[in-house]
């Protein structure tokens, strides 16, 4: 649930996708720095974080890509 809010948060356009231009100005965003440590993500590694949730390589990233993504990355980062 927190993942769709803050997925909801960086749609700026409101059409269900968030493009890398939207990921990247909401990146100095509170809960946007806390998703990134919580996945021991440096900010500096946001773009490469970005296309590896961009699935299909549509420069776009659907809620989906995004949910599936986050579960994905964080599961080895805590094992």
């Amino acid at each position: 649930e927190r993942l769709k809010e803050l997925f909801s948060s960086w749609d700026d356009s409101g059409d269900g996708k968030c493009t890398a231009e939207e990921f990247m100005k909401h990146l100095s965003d509170q809960k946007t720095q806390a998703l990134l440590r919580s996945m021991e993500i440096e900010g500096r590694d946001a773009v490469t974080l970005f296309q590896l949730l961009d699935d299909d390589s549509s420069g776009e990233v659907d809620l989906n890509e995004f949910v599936t993504g986050c579960i994905t990355l964080r599961g080895p980062a805590k094992a």
